[in-house]
């Protein structure tokens, strides 16, 4: 533009000028539509990238295919939550947050999660009610407030606060229904706030974990073992060759996600599979103990806590190694207790582990009995607690524990 502008208003020969300033001006306009062009490309690519994930999440919701439903994860909202779910709260929808929510997950467990769907229920009363279903089945529910955050009760709370009280869905923790300009507040008194669309995919974030294992069918684990063939094709060889059935490798995934433990090393599950079974032939606890200790350090990685120790719990010789335990040939390894040694030591458990918490420490249970593992996750497991057990033989060397209870 320059150049024409002084071939026009100066005294300059016009036509150099013009031409100088009509090629720069061409080369400008067709930059700017290149740069453009490449913006416009480099988005088609990230939607087409998009598009190709969504079509390998939907092919690995089709491999599930045993359920009938398309999506065997599905959350029922009261109308006060479906219209909520349909709104941007600080830029983001429920989509954007599931979609996060599994990417999470695949990142931590390595397996890809199945479809989620979310429905409206016009029946549900209170209208702020859902329900999440795993295969059809109630897996959780809850009650939030429209209109409202909740301030959960911290170990730093200074006051209580003028408020409704309220119950968390998730961990059933104290709190208030509060309006938003009560936050400062809440917050100054030490009170954590949440939103209630948060409080939704948290929910739904801890029952999807805590039940992935069950989402697990054959022809997943099938197209996993075949994910294996351009890196470690020896491996399918060796599976092929020891005739390792799929069903075991079934289960022995499915105990490691049940205890949150992640498969994204699946080349040496698989190892361990193999070699485990040339010990425990099909016994699923005994070749599930021997990959564990393959994977030791991803489960001491779990264990550890900010400061790289893990705080354990061990249990007294009378309670462990006296212990009766029953291999059971459909359930594995159980404690065959009476109801009142169970609810005494899952009792010292839920005490320990809560003192633990308070400050600020997660805790495990230590055993010394690979079988006494087994049976103690699975008690746990019927009374509804959450802990992590370990086995000695599956800490890494490097490894610090500090004994913080006794169980007895």
């Amino acid at each position: 533009g320059l150049f024409i502008a002084m071939g026009i208003f100066t005294p300059l020969p016009f036509l150099p000028f013009a031409l100088v300033g009509g090629t720069i001006i061409f080369l400008g306009i067709r930059n700017k539509n290149r740069i453009k062009k490449e913006k416009e490309d480099e988005l088609q690519k990230e939607i087409e990238m998009i598009q190709g994930e969504d079509e390998q999440l939907q092919q690995v919701e089709d491999s599930f295919g045993v359920f009938t439903d398309k999506y065997p994860i599905i959350v029922e909202l009261g109308l006060d939550l479906a219209a909520l779910v349909k709104q941007k709260i600080n830029g983001e929808t429920a989509r954007d947050k599931v979609v996060l929510m599994r990417k999470s997950i695949i990142t931590d467990l390595g397996i890809n999660v199945p479809g989620i769907n979310f429905k409206d229920n016009t029946s549900f009363r209170p209208r702020g009610r859902y329900i999440i279903r795993i295969k059809g089945a109630k897996a959780a529910e809850g009650v939030l407030k429209s209109g409202y955050l909740l301030a959960l009760k911290t170990p730093n709370v200074m006051a209580d606060l003028d408020a409704e009280p309220a119950k968390d869905p998730i961990f059933g923790e104290d709190g208030y229904w509060i309006l938003e300009h009560m936050v400062q507040d809440a917050q100054m008194k030490g009170y954590q706030v949440l939103e209630p669309l948060s409080i939704l995919i948290t929910h739904l974030d801890v029952v999807v974990r805590r039940n992935l294992h069950e989402l697990i069918q054959r022809q997943h684990v099938k197209d996993l073992i075949n994910s294996l063939e351009n890196d470690n094709g020896v491996l399918l060889e060796e599976i092929k060759k020891k005739e390792i059935d799929l069903s075991l490798v079934q289960n022995v995934i499915k105990q490691l996600l049940k205890e949150g433990i992640s498969i994204r090393d699946l080349p040496t599950i698989i190892e361990g599979i193999i070699d485990g079974k040339e010990i425990y032939q099909n016994h699923v606890d005994g070749v599930t103990s021997f990959v564990r200790e393959c994977i030791s350090k991803v489960i001491c990685e779990n264990a550890k806590n900010p400061d790289g120790k893990i705080y354990a719990a061990l249990f007294s010789d009378s309670i462990e190694l006296d212990a009766d335990v029953v291999n059971n040939s459909y359930q594995g390894y159980l404690l065959n207790w009476d109801l009142d040694l169970e609810t005494r030591v899952v009792e010292q458990v839920q005490r320990v582990f809560k003192q633990a918490r308070l400050m600020g420490r997660e805790p495990v249970l230590l055993t010394r009995r690979k079988d006494f593992r087994f049976a103690i996750v699975r008690l746990l497991e019927r009374y509804q607690v959450e802990a992590q057990v370990l086995c000695i033989s599956e800490l890494a060397p490097e490894i610090v524990v500090d004994q913080i209870a006794y169980i007895e």
